[in-house]
């Protein structure tokens, strides 16, 4: 019986399926199906991967060999500079042991007040979260985990380890759009992202490498694909398993 091809996705919190309803509702296992669909039954390995992590290569290396993938696609993220907060500016005026204190602090802070988030906008708890954070961004300021430079070198390192996988097809998908809530925190974040997506898009046609660009995903209400700041609704998992598939079937 001939082997079972492998799948490896290399993605983000957003692509596990934690947040849906179903995990097979995530575009990697949508492509996997529509692989199979295609063809023979496919293994699909999927694990976060954040490029600026510290030990990323490393990480990249154990999983590239413990998979022995016949695909791998990676997924952009650009959260480390895209989000800003208060947590990362105390980190860079004083250091990681306080920065990593103030964000517990946070969290603990958030979950005794229902993260602001509450239907009820007259929540006395949820006005609250929203009036300390609003305080504390005023006067502590805010910044992001990673520089726009250490998010390139990361990921243009990333590819080029990638590129050099012989027996491997490898498929890139670029940073997809943010919510309008995180272009307003971080004024910078679009302006970075679309030069971004252009400078690796090159860097995959050099290297041969599969590019699949998500700004065709910008023709429509880019908040309405998404169930919080950070994670897609399942149509738009669709749209995105749609996209590299296609960029599967592209041998061009």
């Amino acid at each position: 019986m001939p082997a079972v091809p492998n799948l490896l996705v290399l993605g983000t919190s957003d692509s596990d399926g934690s947040q849906l309803a179903r995990r097979e509702l995530a575009w990697p296992w949508l492509v996997a199906q529509s692989l199979e669909t295609a063809g023979s039954a496919w293994a699909l390995t999927h694990t976060r991967y954040y490029a600026t992590a510290p030990g990323a290569l490393g990480y990249l290396e154990r999983q590239l060999g413990a998979s022995a993938p016949d695909v791998v696609i990676l997924s952009v993220t650009l959260y480390a500079y895209s989000m800003r907060t208060v947590a990362n500016r105390i980190r860079h005026v004083a250091g990681k042991r306080a920065g990593d204190w103030a964000e517990a602090r946070f969290r603990w802070f958030d979950a005794q007040t229902g993260s602001g988030q509450a239907a009820d906008a007259t929540d006395r708890a949820s006005r609250l979260n929203r009036s300390a954070h609003w305080f504390a961004r005023r006067v502590l300021g805010t910044a992001p985990e990673a520089s726009t430079r250490e998010v390139w070198d990361a990921y243009r390192a990333t590819v080029e380890r990638l590129a050099r996988e012989e027996n491997a097809r490898v498929i890139v998908i670029g940073s997809f759009p943010f919510t309008g809530a995180i272009e307003r925190e971080n004024a910078k974040a679009r302006s970075f992202q679309l030069t971004f997506n252009a400078r690796m898009r090159g860097l995959c046609r050099e290297r041969r490498i599969g590019w699949v660009d998500p700004e065709f995903m910008r023709d429509s209400d880019v908040d309405a694909l998404y169930s919080d700041a950070l994670h897609f609704t399942a149509a738009a998992h669709q749209r995105v398993a749609d996209a590299v598939h296609s960029a599967l079937e592209h041998r061009g």
